[in-house]
């Protein structure tokens, strides 16, 4: 829906809260004064992309305090007070510095306002183009200073509130409990107030175009989904597992959720699948699928993950990088066990066994790294760190597991802690010494293999997989004999998807295991059957063309391409039968429909009409995913001109590192 009143109203937000940072002198170190309660009322304009406020920090100090230093990126400052009294301040535009001679014993009140145009962290999304009207954060990595005086130390904790006012026809989101909403006019005042303190890369704010639907917890948690006005079909399949997961975590924990409500929110343009602020989860919106999608492409992972982190990351933080595997390998892990109680054992360990694989496709290349290294790779850090768990838990015993994780929890709550911290709460519930365990797991670059096939082969369909791959490696594949001894009765096996996305050419008829896909309507392995085959017998033509409009995208897309190429005289029927797919989650299925009618068109306007809409699909309206398929496919046709060149500067510019990488690389070989 559209302002009414752009130019009054929808540049006025207002918002609550801040953070700072407090650094000793290195000669003689001295005490931190202790911030308590932070609020800062904020102005959000959305035509300059700016931001002003007036912040206010609570806090605790002795005679003996050190310097006050506040992380303040490249802002303009004014009225700095100190309880009331205008103080002396040094600003470098990155760092406020406040001498602790401005403060009294006990409690202080510091106030100042501020304004900056951040270039992080702070993303104004579709009001100057066709994408959705949006505001959305992104503060890990120590950016939210970049649009809110902030602390940049994760071991820097303070309780905070939210007030926002904007146009009543947004929805207006942050951390913690709405406390108060009152509407005047055409404008909406939000209070929202946190019940414990975080660090400040949890801060989150959204403005959006959304509706919601909720539920409560078994524990009896508000539970808040929302969504884009327009995507109300694809509620369901995406948050179709969320209240589960939420009640499987919470009971694998053990320990109750630590906050006072949950909401989940998709952005457009976001750059990962999704940040666990506080409370509020900010997830990128190309997870908002159709039903029909949901077995190839759906949020449930993502879901897992970000909740699992409101305990491990958000209720207890890792003191620095060294620890990072306490986040991210503790919510990959507890992710895998919300899995598999939707999806069963299987699917539990068919994910360690990929897992292991990535592990150690990474050490071969030398990239193997140690858990306790703060420059290890996301792999290490999110995969090693659930194996690790996986084994700790087996060597330790569940219940002993399960204790020693709540206590962890319990001692460090809305704390931060270590690796140290971790086992020391182990070591508590157990007798067995962790020696081997710590060496091997958190020490090492190196994988323990044997001891991971060790326990793969705990599952029938990993231990199948294993003596398969065992078996290759072991014979000569070029040679057609050898292949004959590895063709094995192909409906026997366990895990047919794997099989056929897996054996190598010579051990496969392919053409039969697509006939036996259709035969037995599996999408799954019609899929990989699919992704093994060049054409596309007679028979299996008119079956697939006649059911295609009823396939997941990712089928109806590789069904396009093999149609296409199997009978010149389909194409001109496949395209027309086709023409109307649109919209989320079809847009890559979109472009390749254009290519291929540009590929065929012989008429010039229809021509440039289908070209404009290609270029289109370039354009910042749509996610770079999108955007980058677009860019490829007018490169390769030698379709570039200014307009594409205009869509690639754009891009090259782009807060989404890859994408942007991507475009400059492009536009370097353009000229």
């Amino acid at each position: 829906m559209k302002l009414k009143n752009p130019t009054v109203i929808n540049n006025i937000a207002y918002l609550v809260v801040c953070f700072f940072c407090v650094t000793p002198f290195l000669a003689q170190p001295k005490l931190k004064p202790d911030a308590t309660h932070i609020k800062a009322q904020i102005t959000l304009d959305t035509i300059s992309k700016s931001i002003q406020g007036r912040v206010g920090i609570l806090f605790n100090a002795t005679k003996a305090s050190d310097t006050l230093v506040i992380d303040a990126r490249n802002m303009t400052l004014k009225s700095l007070e100190v309880n009331n009294l205008v103080v002396p301040y040094k600003y470098d535009n990155k760092q406020i510095r406040i001498n602790s001679n401005s403060f009294r014993d006990g409690a202080n009140q510091l106030t100042f306002s501020y304004h900056a145009m951040p270039k992080k962290a702070l993303y104004f999304v579709g009001w100057d183009n066709q994408a959705p009207n949006e505001i959305w954060t992104q503060g890990q990595g120590k950016y939210t200073s970049n649009w809110l005086p902030s602390f940049d130390d994760e071991n820097e904790k303070v309780i905070f509130e939210l007030t926002i006012a904007f146009n009543s026809n947004y929805q207006v989101l942050s951390n913690g409990v709405l406390t108060n909403k009152q509407t005047t006019n055409n404008l909406t005042t939000w209070t929202y107030a946190m019940n414990h303190p975080m660090s400040s890369y949890l801060l989150a704010l959204v403005v959006g175009d959304y509706e919601f639907i909720n539920e409560k917890s078994a524990s009896g948690v508000p539970l808040y989904n929302y969504y884009h006005k327009q995507d109300s079909s694809f509620v369901e399949p995406t948050f179709r597992y969320s209240k589960r997961i939420f009640d499987t975590l919470e009971n694998e924990i053990g320990i109750a959720f630590p906050w006072e409500i949950y909401r989940q929110v998709p952005v457009h343009d976001f750059m990962y699948a999704g940040m666990e602020n506080t409370t509020l989860t900010i997830f990128s919106d190309t997870y908002l699928r159709p039903a029909q999608d949901f077995d190839f492409s759906n949020y449930v992972n993502v879901n897992a993950h970000e909740l699992a982190h409101q305990w491990f990351g958000d209720m207890v933080t890792a003191a620095s990088g060294t620890h990072h595997w306490l986040q991210e390998g503790f919510a990959t892990y507890y992710a895998l066990l919300a899995e598999k109680a939707i999806f069963g054992a299987d699917y539990f360990y068919k994910q360690l066994f990929n897992y292991a694989e990535e592990l150690k496709t990474q050490e071969q290349s030398v990239l193997g790294s140690k858990l306790l290294d703060p420059k290890a790779s996301s792999i290490t850090f999110y995969k090693k760190g659930a194996w690790a768990l996986h084994v700790l838990r087996d060597y330790v015993g569940d219940k002993a597991f399960k204790t020693a994780v709540k206590d962890y929890l319990g001692n460090n709550a809305f704390k931060n802690a270590s690796t140290k911290d971790f086992l020391a709460s182990v070591n508590k519930v157990t007798p067995k010494n962790l020696d081997k365990f710590i060496k091997q797991w958190l020490q090492s670059d190196l994988l323990p293999q044997a001891q991971i096939d060790k326990y793969l082969k705990a599952n029938s369909i990993t231990k199948e997989w294993l003596s398969i791959k065992a078996a290759f490696s072991i014979i000569d594949l070029n040679k057609s004999d050898s292949c004959q001894e590895l063709r094995i009765d192909f409906e026997n096996r366990s895990d047919k998807v794997f099989w056929l996305n897996n054996l190598p050419e010579c051990v496969c008829d392919f053409d039969y295991y697509l006939d036996y896909a259709l035969k037995v309507e599996d999408h799954k392995l019609l899929l990989a059957a699919l992704n093994r085959v060049n054409t596309l017998n007679t028979k299996n033509t008119a079956v697939l063309k006649s059911n295609l409009l009823d396939y997941p995208t990712v089928i109806k897309e590789r069904l396009l391409v093999l149609l296409y190429q199997s009978n010149e005289d389909l194409r001109q029927e496949l395209l027309y039968k086709t023409a109307s797919i649109k919209g989320r989650g079809m847009h890559t299925f979109r472009i390749l429909w254009l290519v291929l009618s540009m590929n065929i068109e012989t008429n010039p306007d229809n021509l440039q009409t289908l070209y404009k809409e290609l270029i289109n699909y370039s354009s910042a309206a749509y996610h770079p995913e999108v955007r980058q398929l677009a860019f490829e496919y007018l490169s390769y046709m030698n379709l570039v001109n200014e307009a594409v060149k205009s869509n690639l500067k754009a891009a090259s510019s782009h807060y989404n590192w890859r994408f942007k990488s991507f475009a400059k690389k492009m536009l370097s070989e353009l000229e």
